[in-house]
């Protein structure tokens, strides 16, 4: 099976995955936090590739059912949907280095979380089956000759809809040909208030150029 531009859930009714409909991988200047790598991504409905009827009445737990599925449609999974999450992945005092990006495996908020952690400030929220929490997040990029990259995403997710805080369920993302789509500027800021920062996050300022809103990278 193809696995590629797909999002699995593990031990849910669907062992395909569901497809995406929207994937987005882009950078944003903070400056308090400094670079971050954001993502987004929406699925397309749980059920747009099924069309069987099984009875769920056999099933142990509302993670099995395809009806309490169906009543949710689709996953949102984003640093950007409702809040500015993200990992930051340059700061003045380790400035990220951009030809270092192939086979780069980013991570945030791993497991065991700290004690008494407040799960609004994961770098991603999920609405899955109702509003949920991931955390774990492992991604790992790989370039291709064009420069787009092959992205692989795992994670864990917990019910927090349902009030268990918990994270005992597994995912995974595949996404392949993805471009880059730049470094936003932090609203507010100048053009070279927002350059100011990049150069204290990056190796290599050299490599950027400006395009409206952003930053664009020349090469890596």
């Amino acid at each position: 099976m193809n696995k590629t531009n797909r999002i699995f859930f593990y031990d849910n009714p669907y062992p395909l995955g569901h497809t995406l409909k929207e994937f987005v991988w882009s950078a944003r200047l903070d400056p308090e936090r400094g670079l971050l790598f954001d993502f987004h991504l929406v699925t397309d409905s749980y059920y747009a590739e099924d069309d069987s009827n099984d009875d769920d009445e056999h099933l142990k737990s509302d993670w099995q059912s395809k009806t309490v599925w169906e009543n949710y449609h689709n996953c949102i999974l984003s640093s950007t949907e409702w809040h500015y999450g993200g990992i930051v992945i340059g700061t003045p005092e380790n400035k990220f280095d951009f030809s270092k990006l192939n086979s780069a495996t980013l991570t945030s908020d791993l497991l065991p979380l700290p004690e008494g952690f407040d799960f609004q400030d994961l770098a991603f929220h999920v609405y899955l089956l109702g509003h949920d929490s991931c955390s774990n997040n492992k991604i790992t990029l790989n370039r291709n000759p064009d420069n787009t990259f092959e992205i692989s995403w795992t994670g864990k997710i917990a019910r927090t809809y349902y009030g268990d805080y918990e994270f005992k369920h597994d995912f995974e993302v595949n996404i392949s040909n993805v471009k880059f789509d730049g470094i936003y500027f932090r609203y507010g800021l100048s053009v070279e208030e927002n350059l100011k920062i990049l150069e204290n996050c990056t190796v290599d300022p050299s490599i950027f150029k400006i395009a409206e809103d952003k930053f664009e990278v020349l090469n890596y």
